[in-house]
């Protein structure tokens, strides 16, 4: 049955969100962890690592891994509670002109000391500990500020600035060589690459039109048909905010023209698309990304019928086809070393088939696809 454009839409956001795994949306994830109070009595049990409840302000405890009875404990509470190997110490840190206490976890060890706390909202933010400061927070939107305040009074070559771990600490080595050199030694800071395997399915929707001049059905649209596609994703850090994803799906294509002459079109392929993506932001709760690659097909099973006035006429296209493909996602971590990827991608083939029989009849294949998956 053929769908027009509103009711292809909404077919797609329904199957796209029923994909969505349910761990998406789980609000309980308690890890094995301690508190420690200011009495030094040290309570071990399960913390909520989630930034909306555990975060710079306060961390959300249980003695039980279900979650049971939580209780919320503030930095004026505790020293300190550990989560994941990680010590966030509670520690007073100036903002602008305001100071307060925090939750921050020591991330570097140098002439200065540099720190990484976490909002609620899940950003990332880093402070300063300095022998004539106290704990300052360093904020993002002024980088070359605080870069000239705190690192000016020596000289040395450091490359553009990032608000992440990498680019601070990497300053922060330099400066500290400079400053001591007796006691400190240039480390080089450099993300930690790490491939990931994972499984994506999706649903996807062909608008295909003739586009040989010399068709008599030259301009003549496809009524879309829901497709799918699913299989196995590989996707490679090559720093923070650069990635490749390579992924091996089976996808399915369909479509119909009905008119005087009717034409019904499936193929079946091998899908291969390779992607280079950049992550936007990366925090806890989301890190969208802008998606750029190539979709390549070779067809593995086919279904290309012309009827007419003499019966039905089997054409047999060509297998391979190559496209571009460009789209918008995130990943939802979900755990210590698991995400579930949501992607809204947009496929053009100029040609994605030729007919072997008739040379002018030329498919152009636009594909909207929708997916979601898993990595490890």
């Amino acid at each position: 049955m053929a769908l027009n454009k509103l009711s292809v839409i909404q077919i797609l956001i329904m199957v796209f969100l029923s994909q969505i795994p349910y761990h998406a949306f789980a609000q309980k994830d308690f890890i094995r962890g301690a508190i420690i109070t200011n009495n030094y009595d040290t309570i071990s049990g399960f913390i909520l690592a989630k930034p909306k409840y555990t975060n710079k302000d306060q961390v959300v405890f249980s003695k039980w891994p279900s979650g049971q009875h939580p209780e919320t404990y503030y930095p004026d509470q505790l020293i300190k509670f550990i989560l994941d190997n990680k010590e966030y110490l509670s520690l007073p840190v100036s903002y602008y002109e305001e100071e307060g206490l925090n939750f921050i976890h020591r991330i570097f060890y140098g002439y200065y000391l540099l720190y990484e706390g976490h909002t609620s909202d899940g950003q990332d933010f880093y402070c300063l500990q300095t022998e004539k400061y106290w704990v300052i927070r360093l904020p993002e939107e002024s980088i070359e500020e605080w870069v000239q305040k705190y690192f000016s009074d020596c000289e040395f070559k450091h490359p553009r600035m990032f608000y992440d771990e990498v680019s601070i600490s990497n300053l922060l080595s330099k400066y500290s060589q400079c400053k001591q050199p007796e006691k400190f030694v240039y480390e080089k800071s450099s993300y930690k690459q790490r491939l990931c395997f994972g499984l994506k399915m999706g649903t996807n929707v062909a608008f295909m039109k003739f586009v040989n001049e010399k068709n008599p059905y030259y301009g003549k649209s496809f009524n879309p048909y829901l497709g799918y596609q699913g299989g196995v994703t590989f996707n490679f850090d090559l720093s923070r905010y650069l990635q490749v994803e390579i992924d091996l799906f089976i996808s399915k294509l369909q479509g119909e023209l009905i008119g005087p002459v009717t034409f019904n079109f499936e193929r079946i392929d091998i899908n291969v698309p390779f992607l280079i993506r950049y992550v936007v932001k990366r925090n806890f709760v989301l890190e969208p990304y802008i998606n750029l690659g190539l979709d390549l097909r070779t067809m593995v099973k086919y279904s290309f019928r012309l009827i007419d006035n003499n019966g039905v006429q089997k054409l047999e296209p060509t297998k391979g086809a190559a496209g571009l493909l460009a789209g918008i996602g995130t990943f939802i971590p979900v755990g210590k070393k698991i995400k579930v990827t949501i992607d809204f991608q947009y496929s053009y083939f100029q040609h994605i088939s030729y007919i072997k029989q008739k040379s002018d009849y030329a498919l152009k294949n636009q594909v909207i696809i929708l997916s979601t998956g898993i990595l490890f």
